[in-house]
């Protein structure tokens, strides 16, 4: 049986905690019979006709040592002290090294978070390919994320699954995925700062596509996992990132001045063919590229230009729709597929575009969501991941069911956007934080939509 703690619930709360320097114990304010007693504190009358009887004949004091003993105690200056008692403390306490780095990286982020409109999911996982099956796997699956200083170098990190259970062996038991610190590759570019990871999504969770976007160039990955190779890193940070079984393996890249695009606000695969994606930037301009060819060791794939058009085109000239205040104008855009191959969808911060992109693009029935005059706007959106024409978009105010109608689908139903459903979340409408999550039960096949808040604001 383990020892028990000062707070456990076989001996009572013990009270108010403090310390005595001198004697170098914790000493608690709890007083009364029901707290935990000692033998030598106890008078136990045996020789009574009735039923034994615990007197207690002085006041309960429990008195618990330190935990920690013999912490170096140099009359140095405090950042020699410091270090000393850091070093003795990873050596006599191993436990506490993991929170180590978290905790630095905790203290050294004093700034509030960036919630900027050109930010999107920063850390994905997918899956790689492994074409001899050195890890056990044709797909092994790994997590993408930036890292550096300045977040200008991708990550990637080989999950091994690992299984928790209890005592008995024919108990239940958790799967969970665990990092491989010995197998991480990293790529860096000349795009800058990482602004976005994407991942090709597929029914089958076989998909091993990524996608960086950086503030002048998107990146297209397909992770190779294989013989140890030099990571895709300066040669001056080679040492920083050695060489590792995980390939990035860059396939294709489009720069801002090759798009004909302003900038890069959004990044889209294509769900039924990953190899085309979309892109569109701060004023609505969106443009669809395709990946041909093959990769050899000297160059990439050749990208090649498809449709493109912005989120305004087709819309009737409306005076009430002009913008009042720059915070509705502040360039954020989002581009996905829906329905099918065939049909894409463009969101600005008050409107929900469709467009049929078979020929010509057209634009389909969309939706305004708010008004020069009102002050909600969108803040995220989501595709269903089981009904691919559902929509949930999330504005400062209310959370959306929006259903998408392809062209031609021949059931006489008015193709575009069609708002099924709208909640009010009773959220503050001034948080720019708040986003959703999409999440489904594979066992009842229901779908959960969670609202993130990762700042409260007041």
């Amino acid at each position: 049986m383990t020892d028990h703690r000062v707070t456990d619930l076989a001996f009572g709360h013990l009270g108010q905690a403090s310390y005595d320097t001198e004697e170098r114990q914790w000493v608690f304010s709890r007083n009364d019979a029901e707290s935990k007693l000692t033998p030598a504190r106890l008078n136990i009358d045996t020789h009574s006709s009735l039923e034994q009887e615990i007197r207690e004949i002085q006041p309960f004091k429990e008195c618990i040592p330190p935990s920690i003993r013999g912490a170096p105690q140099d009359e140095e200056i405090p950042s020699v002290i410091a270090k000393s008692q850091m070093k003795w403390l990873l050596k006599a306490h191993p436990e506490t090294f993991p929170g180590n780095e978290i905790a630095a990286s905790l203290v050294t982020s004093t700034q509030e978070p960036d919630f900027s409109s050109d930010t999107g999911p920063l850390l994905v996982v997918g899956k790689a390919v492994d074409s001899n099956r050195l890890s056990g796997q044709f797909t092994p699956r790994i997590a993408a994320m930036p890292c550096g200083e300045s977040g200008t170098i991708l990550r990637l990190t080989r999950l091994r699954t690992q299984k928790h259970a209890w005592d008995r062996q024919n108990g239940p038991n958790l799967s969970l995925l665990e990092p491989d610190r010995w197998d991480q590759g990293y790529w860096m570019g000349s795009g800058g700062t990482i602004r976005q990871i994407a991942y090709a999504e597929d029914g089958n969770g076989s998909s091993t596509w990524f996608a960086v976007r950086q503030s002048s160039m998107t990146t297209i990955f397909r992770p190779c996992f294989g013989r140890a190779q030099p990571t895709h890193v300066p040669i001056k940070l080679s040492r920083m990132y050695p060489s590792s079984r995980l390939n990035a393996n860059p396939v294709a890249a489009l720069s801002l001045p090759n798009s004909g695009l302003k900038d890069f606000m959004d990044f889209s695969f294509n769900p039924w063919y990953p190899r085309q994606f979309a892109v569109v930037d701060s004023l609505g301009s969106w443009s669809l590229w395709d990946i041909e060819g093959k990769k050899n060791r000297h160059s990439l794939q050749k990208l090649t230009a498809g449709k493109s058009g912005n989120v305004h085109d087709g819309r009737q000239p409306d005076s009430t729709s002009k913008h009042s205040s720059p915070d509705y104008i502040d360039g954020w855009h989002r581009i996905l597929w829906v329905c099918d191959i065939g049909t894409l969808v463009v969101a600005s911060r008050r409107r929900i575009a469709v467009f049929d992109i078979k020929a010509k693009p057209t634009l389909l029935g969309s939706i305004d969501l708010s008004t020069a005059s009102s002050p909600d706007w969108i803040l995220d959106i989501k595709r269903s991941p089981d009904i691919p024409s559902h929509l949930f978009v999330l504005t400062a105010t209310r959370i959306f069911w929006i259903a998408i109608t392809p062209a031609g689908d021949g059931n006489g139903i008015r193709s575009g956007a069609k708002i099924l459903l709208s909640w009010r979340h009773k959220r503050d409408p001034n948080d720019k934080s708040m986003r959703l999550a999409v999440i489904e039960d594979e066992i009842g096949k229901s779908l959960s939509i969670l609202l993130d808040v990762f700042a409260d604001r007041p």
